[in-house]
């Protein structure tokens, strides 16, 4: 995921985040954090509810952000890779989005870059950097996984399905490497 931030000129300071899958400019994000983020067991039900109120849709991700105030942001639009977001980053209290299949024409690209779904995408530690706020994402597969900062490291804990287990990780693990790209170009 991917998020590009910028300040509007209304005298109240916002920032619009557009989660995007590549293409992100990582140099804004590689801030440490200063306290832990971690998600609670109420944020796992409620994200677990919000998820599953999503209609099908695995052409196009969805996003929803909570605030600290209960009230739930849309994001101003969604793609195949990413949604945008005009909000207060300081008000954030959790995120939720999906990440669906990749569209691209060539097939085993499309296939490398829906297996690296499953795991958090370039950009999915922004919530955390920027608004101290944990990140849920549904992946392809249906596992539902939040991204975490505990004790100076990004934790990823699968809070539904196939991998019940913490492991530690970091931004930009799951990019595909020039050569796994190259081997899926010529799959196809």
């Amino acid at each position: 995921m991917q998020i590009a931030v910028f300040l509007l000129v209304t005298g109240i300071v916002f920032s619009s985040f557009q989660i995007l899958a590549s293409g992100f400019q990582r140099k804004s994000l590689n801030s440490a954090i200063a306290a832990n983020v971690v998600a609670t067991p109420a944020m796992d039900k409620q994200a677990m509810a919000i998820l599953a109120s999503f209609k099908p849709n695995k052409r196009q991700e969805q996003a929803r952000a909570i605030m600290h105030d209960g009230s739930v942001i849309l994001p101003t639009q969604c793609n195949n890779h990413s949604c945008s977001f005009e909000l207060d980053t300081r008000e954030v209290k959790f995120v939720v989005h999906t990440h669906v299949k990749c569209s691209n024409p060539n097939q085993g690209v499309a296939k490398l870059i829906t297996q690296s779904r499953e795991l958090p995408g370039p950009g999915d530690h922004a919530f955390l950097v920027l608004g101290n706020a944990p990140n849920y994402f549904q992946t392809p597969k249906g596992n539902v996984r939040v991204l975490e900062y505990r004790d100076g490291e990004y934790r990823l804990r699968t809070v539904y399905g196939d991998d019940a287990s913490e492991r530690k990780w970091q931004p930009y693990a799951g990019d595909p490497s020039i050569s796994d790209i190259k081997r899926a170009l010529r799959q196809s």
